[in-house]
């Protein structure tokens, strides 16, 4: 669903979303998936971190069309 490059430098790393299908809506699944990858990077030794992250949506039509809304009917208020 999410997926890192980095540059060669290892300065820069993108983070991509792949739900193209669904316009890359966010649903708890890919939420928790963009967290794992973000605490990888932080976790690295200083030297081996990124300096920036650039966080992008696959496809043409939509960086992010917002939350899951068929999941959103799933959950509980609380």
């Amino acid at each position: 669903m999410s997926h890192v490059d980095e540059r060669e430098d290892g300065a820069v790393a993108t983070l991509t979303i792949h739900r193209e299908e669904k316009l890359n809506v966010l649903n708890s699944a890919l939420l928790a998936e963009l967290a794992a990858s973000v605490r990888e990077l932080e976790q690295r030794p200083l030297e081996r971190r990124p300096r920036a992250l650039i966080l992008t949506g696959a496809g043409q039509r939509a960086f992010a069309a917002g939350a899951d809304v068929a999941e959103l009917t799933t959950l509980s208020v609380a």
